[in-house]
């Protein structure tokens, strides 16, 4: 989702198969909408990107607005060219892809950059479990720890995991000035497999989707901030906390229920 100050518009985009009149999972691509108030939206039936090329002919997945300097909108996503995918599965290079979309006329069509995919694989000498559903946006923060130039500097981050390892977040840093240079900086964390914060919680996976970043300070003292993560986990652990049979929050996303993509 995100506001467009030109249109007064508030935007979001969402994975839709290309055939409405069959609810199964295939084919996804991105249908949008629009609204004024967030409250009335005006749904675009016509898809806004299709999977109709060599790198994302398999399926166009999650991904999201990026600020841009010129005069578009524009988005990164994950462009799929081989399937099935899931984090119990071998993950076969450059099945999972990043790709870039521009619109010229507020939203209303898309076109894929030329030079798609922008980065055409995860890190080299890495076996990831996934790599997948960038996040971008600008991050003081992580510019000040890194020593970075926070005006230029963009910050992205791709979700997945290190096989055997640890699932987490892949970081990259972006020229804010031409959004087709993305730096691989490392792995945001390492956890460790099925790492439990505390014996009242689930364990945070061994693979992560949808991942995002935030910055809170605080209303009293706003020199005091905190940085957060929010993602999607699979490959948790059954919780003893939980009665024989029933299932949790994290379980019933991850487990044998969730159909593996492209199955």
């Amino acid at each position: 989702p995100f506001y467009d100050r030109k249109t007064n518009l508030y935007h979001v985009s969402y994975q839709s198969s290309l055939d409405l009149a069959n609810a199964d999972w295939g084919d996804i691509a991105w249908r949008s909408a629009t609204s004024s108030d967030l409250i009335s939206w005006d749904l675009h039936h016509e898809p806004t990107l299709i999977p109709d090329t060599a790198y994302d002919g398999k399926g166009v997945f999650t991904g999201c607005k990026v600020p841009s300097r010129d005069d578009s909108l524009t988005y990164v996503y994950t462009s799929i060219g081989a399937l099935p995918i899931h984090h119990t599965l071998p993950h076969l290079v450059g099945s999972e892809s990043l790709s870039m979309a521009k619109s010229f006329d507020n939203g209303k069509t898309w076109q894929k950059f030329a030079g798609n995919p922008i980065l055409p694989s995860e890190p080299e000498d890495l076996e990831v479990t996934g790599w997948r559903d960038p996040f971008v946006n600008s991050w003081p923060s992580m510019a000040a720890a890194l020593g970075r130039d926070s005006e230029n500097t963009l910050f992205g981050i791709i979700s997945g995991g290190i096989r055997d390892v640890t699932p987490t977040t892949f970081l990259y840093a972006i020229d804010a000035n031409d959004l087709t240079q993305w730096q691989y900086i490392g792995p945001l964390v390492n956890f460790g497999l099925n790492m439990r914060p505390s014996r009242w919680s689930g364990d945070l996976g061994k693979n992560w989707e949808v991942t995002n970043f935030v910055t809170l300070k605080d209303e009293i003292d706003p020199s005091i901030t905190r940085d957060f993560l929010v993602m999607g986990t699979e490959g948790c652990l059954p919780s003893a906390l939980l009665q024989a049979g029933d299932e949790s929050p994290c379980d019933a996303s991850s487990g044998p229920s969730r159909p593996v993509r492209g199955q």
